[in-house]
């Protein structure tokens, strides 16, 4: 089956809208372009609000970062935060469970966890006392505590969110455990330390490690969590693999070779847990998608040089990919396509119902025998 995929591309300040035809994927991830929207300035991570009427976008670029704000019923810039950001390079983000404040970090000296009031865009900074890098964040599902990775170092942050203050206490971990994710139920946090080629298990009302799965991969880095909390996904970018984890016992119980050099960086669960979109940094224009319910590779979506995925939470579930294609930065974002007239069915279910009115046939014609 073939079907027709639009997409939306941005060239200087216009909008062109382009048809290509390809290969229906075996999967549910949206691969239909809807929006593209001009960021400017060199993004990075990004969140969608709780409502999942706003995308936030860290950014560094032109000597300045910015957060930026994203209406996602308009697709729309609506603000650009760089003020407070001057001179700095924004990495991870992260938005409060009621929407109202937005977290991020930066580099510069000293090294910072930033919260900004959704509403007024005022913000404060508190200094995370480290000599590494913060790179991502992750908020318990409670909104009480944000976990700080780090390019660097053997120790995670743990910052109060209802008394943000200076210098947070730690959580001795791996060597450079850059990425983070939160349980469902907020109980659980795993980190992949990228040089120690593991994931620690951070109990959140202890704030001290349970658990540590050796030998991952090489190179972990983005993770994420099942929406049911029974596994956890790892990308590993030095041996072009995803691990998987079953989260009760932390044992390792698969490891999906993905394609080769494609060096999996940053992934994203789908709401309904079925498939792992992985962002490949050594093969431009890719997202891999991971079937969960046999860990096999369905299609990969074309993505114009893909950095960060996430998915809406409710609704329809768009999801949202940053892109850094060359001389343009951009937020892209895709939901899935609708079918054409006399086709009816749920993207990715594998069927379709098609109606249809036979032709009218001049008599002495041949029989119909199939239809393309």
């Amino acid at each position: 089956m073939y079907r027709s995929v639009k997409a939306a591309l941005v060239v200087g300040l216009s909008v062109s809208l382009v048809t290509a035809v390809g290969a229906a994927g075996a999967h549910a991830f949206p691969d239909e372009q809807t929006a593209v929207v001009d960021l400017t300035i060199q993004a990075d991570f990004l969140a969608v609000s709780p409502s999942g009427d706003r995308v936030y976008v860290s950014s560094q670029g032109n000597g300045s970062g910015a957060l930026t704000t994203v209406d996602t019923a308009t697709n729309t810039k609506t603000n650009e935060l760089t003020g407070p950001f001057a001179g700095l390079r924004l990495t991870g983000v992260g938005v409060s469970p009621s929407g109202s404040q937005v977290y991020t970090v930066s580099s510069g000296s000293p090294y910072k966890f930033w919260v900004v009031d959704s509403a007024t865009y005022t913000s404060l900074g508190y200094s995370l006392g480290s000599a590494s890098q913060p790179y991502e964040i992750a908020v318990t599902p409670n909104g009480q505590k944000a976990y700080v990775g780090y390019l660097g170092g053997t120790t995670v942050s743990v910052m109060n969110l209802a008394s943000p203050a200076n210098n947070p206490p730690t959580v001795p971990v791996g060597t450079e455990p850059r990425y983070l994710a939160v349980s469902p139920d907020g109980t659980r946090v795993y980190v992949s330390n990228y040089a120690s080629d593991s994931v620690s298990v951070i109990n959140t009302s202890t704030d001290t490690v349970v658990a540590t799965v050796s030998n991952v991969g090489d190179g972990p880095e983005g993770i994420r969590v099942t929406p049911d909390g029974s596994r956890v996904y790892v990308a590993n970018s030095n041996d072009n693999t995803v691990s998987v984890i079953r989260t009760s016992d932390n044992t390792k119980t698969d490891t999906i070779n993905m394609i080769a050099g494609s060096a999996p960086r940053r992934i994203a669960i789908s709401p309904d847990g079925t498939e792992v979109a992985v962002a490949s940094s050594g093969i431009a224009d890719q997202v891999q998608v991971i079937r969960t319910s046999d860990n096999t590779l369905a299609s990969p979506v074309t993505v114009t040089a893909p950095l960060s995925i996430a998915y809406e939470s409710t609704g329809t579930s768009p999801a949202y990919v940053t892109s850094w294609d060359p001389g343009r930065l951009r937020l892209l974002k895709y939901s899935a396509p609708t079918p054409p007239t006399g086709v009816t069915g749920v993207p990715g279910s594998g069927k379709v119902t098609v109606s249809w009115k036979p032709p009218t046939l001049i008599q002495g014609a041949p029989p119909i025998t199939g239809y393309t």
